[in-house]
């Protein structure tokens, strides 16, 4: 069936507007570096001594999709979806939360679907280009019409693409490391350090 994007979602807001610190403490706050590798990395985050139950609307909820809408073009878009770690998060301002009403949407197809080709065009309609960055709005991500099938398709769908997904990671870290060592073993190579020079020929 086809939807408007924003009919598939409980909400779709920007995060809590507070001044971060790098000398503060409390409940950690997402921010723009916390997706840059498209997962959500508890180590990248931002505080702003903020603690209480007051600031609870403002946690992210397991399936939550966090979403770039203000970066520059190459970035914009850029997701990742919230799997309970850090334990507690707060939502924090130039990051988009997208929850899924979860009797329409699978988080983790939509997801996938945010990040395909198909996808992509759609979006690109309504980039606002500016200087250093690009931008795009909430009214008109929520007009964006998408085909959707049903859930039980959009899970068979999902548990594909993460398989796909985790063995495409698999074989980056492994050609990472790969490189990782060649590039030691060059460095030993070019200056004399990779065999005994007495072994020599």
């Amino acid at each position: 069936m086809k939807i408007d994007l924003g009919d598939g979602f409980q909400f779709i807001r920007n995060g809590l507007s507070v001044k971060q610190d790098s000398r503060a403490a409390g409940l950690p706050i997402s921010r723009i570096e916390t997706i840059s590798k498209s997962n959500v990395d508890p180590q990248r985050v931002g505080y702003a001594n903020l603690d209480g139950a007051k600031y609870d609307e403002w946690l992210l909820q397991h399936d939550d999709i966090l979403f770039s809408h203000i970066n520059s073009i190459q970035h914009l878009g850029k997701c990742a979806i919230y799997e309970g770690l850090p334990p507690k998060l707060i939502h924090g301002m130039n990051l988009l939360c997208f929850r899924a009403d979860k009797s329409v949407v699978h988080p983790p197809y939509i997801l996938h679907y945010f990040r395909s080709k198909v996808f992509r065009p759609k979006l690109e309609r309504f980039i606002k280009p500016a200087v250093n960055q690009a931008s795009v709005s909430i009214k008109d991500l929520k007009s964006i019409e998408i085909d959707l099938p049903p859930l039980v398709e959009q899970r068979r769908i999902s548990e594909v693409l993460d398989k796909v997904d985790a063995i495409k990671t698999k074989h980056l870290n492994a050609v990472s490391h790969l490189d990782s060592i060649l590039n030691v073993l060059s460095h030993a190579a070019f200056k004399g350090e990779l065999f005994d020079k007495g072994t020599a020929r």
